[in-house]
C-alpha cells in the first residue's frame, strides 16, 4: 500500500505494509528508499473505511462529514475491497469518484441501488 498524504515529516506515496499493532492502531510498516532500515508510522486515531473507486481504491479516515485519504491501494485490490474490512477492522466500504458519481446518477434517475456491505 501507499501512503495517501504526508504524515509526520513521512512523504505520500511512501510503500510500505499496512498492519494493527498491540493496542489495535494502524501502522504502516515501510523502508526509506527501499533499502534503509525499516520505520513504522502510527496513523492518527480515528474510524477508517475504504473507498472502492472505479481503477483505485483507497482507505480514507472519517472524521463527521470530513474524509482524508490515508492510504492509496494499488490496481491489484481492485474487487477485494469487501475483504479489507475485516481483516484491517475497518468500518466498511463506500463508493468514490467515478463509481460514487455513477451510484448517484443511478439513484436520482430512479433505478434501484445495490447496498453496499458494511
Amino acid at each position: 500500500m501507499f501512503l495517501g498524504r504526508k504524515l509526520n515529516k513521512v512523504p505520500a506515496r511512501t510503500y510500505g505494509r499496512l498492519s494493527r499493532d498491540e493496542q489495535g492502531r494502524l501502522v504502516l510498516k515501510y523502508r526509506p528508499w527501499l533499502v534503509l532500515p525499516e520505520r513504522t508510522l502510527t496513523l492518527p486515531e480515528g474510524k477508517y473505511v475504504v473507498g472502492k473507486g472505479a481503477i483505485f481504491s483507497e482507505i480514507q479516515q472519517q472524521d463527521g462529514d470530513d474524509v482524508h485519504t490515508a492510504m492509496l491501494l494499488p490496481p491489484r485490490y481492485h474487487t477485494h475491497e469487501d475483504k479489507l474490512v475485516p481483516i484491517y477492522n475497518l468500518i466498511g466500504v463506500r463508493y468514490i469518484g467515478l463509481r460514487a458519481a455513477w451510484q448517484w446518477l443511478k439513484e436520482s434517475v430512479g433505478l434501484k441501488a445495490q447496498p453496499v456491505a458494511a
